[in-house]
């Protein structure tokens, strides 16, 4: 990172950035290019370096007739400058077959169109063109998430075949470069608006910050580089130990209990082993709890199963997971067998679910209401249909939005804190139950 106060020669940057990765000139590197200044700019500089480059967009179709725009622009300037150029329109399906956010759906669109093209072409790696600023707007996004350092630092500027060459240059700089270089670019409309929490921070923190002094937001984006740095140091210690303690298992992997408590604090190895799955602390910091108990216990969490048993905490995959909205914070389910002991003496409350564990063959999910959703109430005769007890419980609409419902293959469990479905509750002569509940 250069100082504040010193003008950044961005191509020789570059090709110091370029040489440390062992590029050379005639090495073909994929780059995304949507037409914005940022990629604009780092195709510029591909292309000046030498490197051969192939440059992937992906027209979403999302903005109208500004995605063809930007669609066009790239492609016309490939054509003057004899580029390879690749495109891919996302189709409406590939957005409504998935129930996540927009921008996670975009992001993983994305990355597969640009991974099939680095085997297409023999590529080096992929360039993208994120810079200082998204790096200091990462780490806000993440401490709203409440992350740990592993995703509080940010992103890598190497990570495997993913390179960022200039993640450590400010927006103002590549700015400059591009004006007195003369490279044009196109305007996306939409990083004006506030519908994503990347661009409120954008407009409205970091303006805040920039307001503490005129070197503050300099040493933001440094302490943010510091943190990657300390993140880097904490990867090898953690990646040495992961080697000779996980072990791999169909769909997910395990590790002994013993290893994870050798750790004063066994959160952040937790953190670091669990860092690609994207789950929350409260979850982290609940398998951190029950580490030192002999008792079985499973949590669920956006599409991965979490076992402790006791010797091992195993970890899998599963093929459903909760259907969840932007910026929505995921619920965790947890389920433990309740001891045959209890049975007499069990208390039911609308805050848990007492199962039958004998109707429970599958994996359990979360999902909200659905147009025709239907269950077997408790208490009641005969199935009703959902809206039609979101109706006699007076719910509003609001309330059916936010309504979770625990779910086993196409059949509701329980209208989470409402009612549990009589064929899957625990009824007197059941040999085994198991216990739910719904944590934040």
């Amino acid at each position: 990172m250069e100082d504040a106060t010193t003008k950044l020669d961005l191509r020789a940057y570059f090709k110091k950035q370029i040489h440390k990765q062992h590029l050379s000139a005639n090495d073909a590197v994929i780059i995304g290019v949507s037409g914005g200044l940022d990629s604009m700019t780092l195709l510029n500089l591909v292309k000046d370096s030498g490197l051969v480059a192939i440059v992937a967009h992906v027209n979403y179709g999302l903005r109208a007739s500004e995605s063809l725009r930007d669609r066009d622009f790239v492609r016309n300037f490939c054509l003057k400058q004899e580029l390879k150029f690749e495109e891919l329109n996302a189709s409406q399906d590939m957005f409504e077959s998935d129930e996540r956010s927009t921008q996670m759906k975009a992001r993983d669109i994305r990355r597969e169109f640009f991974e099939q093209l680095l085997i297409k072409h023999q590529a080096k790696c992929i360039m993208l063109a994120q810079h200082a600023d998204d790096q200091l707007e990462t780490f806000f996004i993440q401490f709203f998430r409440n992350q740990g350092l592993f995703s509080l630092a940010g992103m890598d500027e190497k990570n495997g075949i993913w390179f960022r060459p200039i993640l450590e240059v400010r927006r103002n700089e590549i700015h400059q470069f591009a004006v007195e270089n003369k490279i044009e670019w196109v305007e996306d409309s939409s990083n004006e608006k506030e519908n994503y929490l990347r661009n409120k921070i954008r407009h409205r923190i970091v303006p805040e910050i920039e307001n503490l002094g005129a070197k503050s937001k300099h040493k933001a984006i440094e302490s943010v580089a510091r943190l990657n740095s300390d993140r880097s140091a904490l990867i090898q210690l953690f990646a040495e130990a992961e080697q000779s303690q996980k072990q791999a298992l169909e769909s997910g992997f395990r590790i002994e209990k013993a290893s994870l408590l050798k750790f004063q604090d066994p959160k952040s190895y937790l953190d670091y082993l669990l860092r690609e799955l994207e789950v929350s602390y409260a979850l982290i910091k609940q398998i951190a709890g029950n580490l030192t108990s002999n008792e079985s216990k499973v949590f669920y969490c956006r599409g991965v199963k979490f076992n402790i048993d006791r010797r091992y905490l195993s970890v899998y995959q599963i093929s459903i997971g909760v259907s969840e909205q932007e910026n929505e914070e995921i619920p965790i389910i947890i389920s433990e067998e309740v001891p045959e002991n209890e049975f007499r003496n069990l208390i039911f409350s609308s805050l848990e679910a007492i199962l039958d564990a004998s109707a429970i063959e599958g994996e359990l999910y979360l999902r909200k209401w659905q147009n025709a959703d239907r269950f077997w109430p408790s208490g009641m005769e005969g199935s009703k249909l959902l809206s039609d007890f979101f109706t006699d419980q007076k719910f509003s609409e609001l309330q059916k939005q936010e309504q979770w419902l625990l779910c086993h293959g196409d059949d509701i469990v329980w209208i989470v804190n409402q009612r549990v479905d009589r064929r899957f509750m625990y009824k007197p002569g059941c040999k085994k139950a198991i216990r739910v509940r719904i944590s934040d």
